[in-house]
């Protein structure tokens, strides 16, 4: 005669394979939410990127523009003018 087989230990083996296909499946979401925020990450930082160039060169553009005006005040009192 044979011996059956244990129930209980085919049931937790059953839960160890059903808990593993949950696991497995939550990384292969984790990894689609990586891929589709991957765009979306290089979009924001390009963004930021050229926001600081365009910050940068208002920033410089305004630099020069004092220089200019403090370089026409300069010249201004030097011949007498007060401006």
């Amino acid at each position: 005669m044979t011996k059956p087989f244990d129930v209980d230990e085919i049931a937790k083996k059953q839960q160890i394979i059903d808990g593993s296909k949950r696991f497995f499946r939550m990384i292969g979401d984790v990894v689609e939410l990586g891929k589709a925020l991957e765009p979306i990450v290089s979009l924001e930082r390009a963004a930021n990127e050229a926001q600081a160039r365009l910050d940068n060169e208002i920033v410089q553009k305004q630099m020069d523009l004092n220089r200019l005006i403090k370089s026409r005040t300069d010249w201004l009192a030097s011949v007498g003018i007060k401006g």
